[in-house]
């Protein structure tokens, strides 16, 4: 290891000692990733106690590909200075997170390593301690990193550390266009010296920050303030170098708060990201989380599958976000453990939405304060079939719906199954509604303008049967060869 200020060796001392202070006094767990439990398909912090501390902010993490080093960045909670911090696994064992050796004087952070292994680059404010920042690159040298190098792509504004593929092609944010935007540089004998700004739709004019590029160049995740909030976005790179408009990765990544700093873990298996309070000028409670790529990426293995593209997903929600319409979903059996909302004229069915084997087979099942499915908009031509929603707050809650439902069963939910309003005429053709703690359908009557506007659903070959309270309230429902209960 080397100290890059030799002049300055005891002030480096004193300063790792006080970011030290700020580190984990709790024992790390064996195993890869600080021997964390790997998260499923809902965020979770990571390495509470360890990397997140209530006293400090954290964000920028990466590994090394060899999965033995993990950095981070941390700052206190005024922003006033930033740290890398590192720690190791040596023989099964975690060191305790220490500044890094080529940090601790300067602002730093944005620590990504080249996907072979070989290069670090970072951000930093070196030598002036200013906010005009730079970016720089390590090489390794052995067991230990090389001295810093500044890059020849810096231009005399902010110019911040992003990722880079197999080939080199260095990703980053930059502010020499007067507005945080996304760039990219492809090495020539060894030197980024060629600069391009990356083009519409992946800039909009907006803060586009914060680039993931795939080691294959295959896609790009960043974060954008382009909708509400500074949400988490995936765009796919084609053939002729153009990009796919990007999807906005939703919930449960992209929240109400801000999220930022994505990257994925070297075996491609989670998705970190930075998530924080407050605004994106003034951000509060700046903390790590992790969740399973299958949340936000296609996985080849997964059980939802895409019959019009091919591909296949663990998540029902990431499925929807990356359909187009006119396309077929299809869940294999199992219980998925997931709320989701829907707003495409898509087909999402099980194996054989007409064998009641696959019907009470293929489960979705929500959290008691959400519901199992949100329908929006008038999408005729989406279908939803044998497929089991329940013990969500709600088993569908469908505005201005006129989606169909074939061979569904929606049963079990705290209040409604159904809850209807802004006059939604859902179809629902061979449906059991049953067990639901108050109506099997609540519709709501929107009242203003000229007249009334009801929800008028076609109930056609259905049960809606010992609900808590009634089978029906509200509405103007179509009702065809059905048995319903307490209308």
């Amino acid at each position: 290891m080397f100290d890059h200020r030799t002049s300055s060796k005891l002030l480096g001392v004193l300063l790792r000692m006080a970011w030290i202070s700020l580190g984990s006094a709790q024992e790390i767990p064996e195993g890869p990733y600080l021997g964390q439990n790997p998260p499923g398909l809902e965020p979770e912090v990571f390495a509470p106690g360890i990397v997140t501390l209530a006293n400090r902010f954290e964000f920028n993490g990466s590994i090394t590909p060899n999965g033995r080093e993990f950095y981070f960045t941390v700052s206190s909670t005024s922003y006033t200075a930033n740290k890398v911090m590192v720690t190791y696994q040596k023989d099964g064992v975690w060191t305790t997170p220490a500044v890094a050796p080529f940090s601790g004087w300067d602002l730093d952070w944005g620590i990504y390593p080249s996907p072979d292994g070989r290069r670090l680059f970072f951000s930093s404010g070196r030598p002036s301690q200013s906010w005009d920042v730079n970016i720089w690159m390590c090489e390794r040298e052995g067991a230990d990193w090389g001295e810093p190098t500044k890059l020849a792509l810096n231009s005399p504004a902010g110019d911040y550390a992003g990722t880079c593929t197999w080939d080199g092609t260095h990703y980053f944010g930059s502010l020499r266009n007067g507005l945080i935007s996304i760039f990219r540089s492809v090495p020539v004998a060894g030197e980024y010296s060629h600069v391009e700004r990356l083009p519409y739709p992946i800039n909009t004019g907006g803060r586009d920050l914060n680039p993931y590029i795939a080691p294959d160049e295959s896609y790009l995740i960043f974060a954008s303030d382009r909708g509400d909030n500074q949400d988490l976005y995936i765009s796919y790179r084609n053939e002729d170098d153009s990009w796919t408009e990007p999807l906005n990765l939703g919930l449960p990544v992209s929240s109400q708060d801000s999220e930022w700093n994505p990257f994925l873990s070297p075996d491609g298996q989670y998705l970190f990201f930075a998530r924080s309070t407050g605004t994106t000028s003034a951000p509060q409670n700046v903390d790590l989380y992790w969740v399973h790529a299958g949340a936000v990426l296609p996985d080849a293995t997964g059980p939802i599958h895409n019959l019009s593209s091919e591909q296949r997903f663990r998540s029902i929600q990431c499925a929807i976000r990356h359909a187009k319409a006119g396309d077929t979903l299809v869940v294999e059996p199992g219980v998925y453990h997931e709320s989701f909302a829907l707003e495409k004229d898509i087909t999402l069915q099980s194996v054989d939405p007409d064998d009641p084997y696959y019907v009470g087979g293929t489960i979705i099942q929500a959290d008691v304060d959400e519901p199992v499915l949100t329908l929006t908009g008038r999408t005729g031509a989406c279908e939803i079939a044998g497929l089991t929603l329940r013990a969500g707050s709600v088993g569908v809650a469908g505005v201005t719906t006129d989606a169909i439902f074939r061979n569904c069963r929606i049963m079990d939910n705290v209040t409604h199954g159904m809850e209807l309003s802004e006059g939604s005429a859902p179809h629902l053709l061979g449906c059991l509604i049953t067990a639901n703690g108050q109506a099997g359908i609540q519709m709501h009557t929107k009242i203003g303008g000229r007249a009334p506007l009801y929800c008028e659903p076609i109930i056609e070959n259905c049960a809606i049967v010992d609900n808590g309270q009634a089978g029906m309230a509200g509405g103007q429902p179509v009702i065809v060869d059905s048995v319903i209960q307490g209308q």
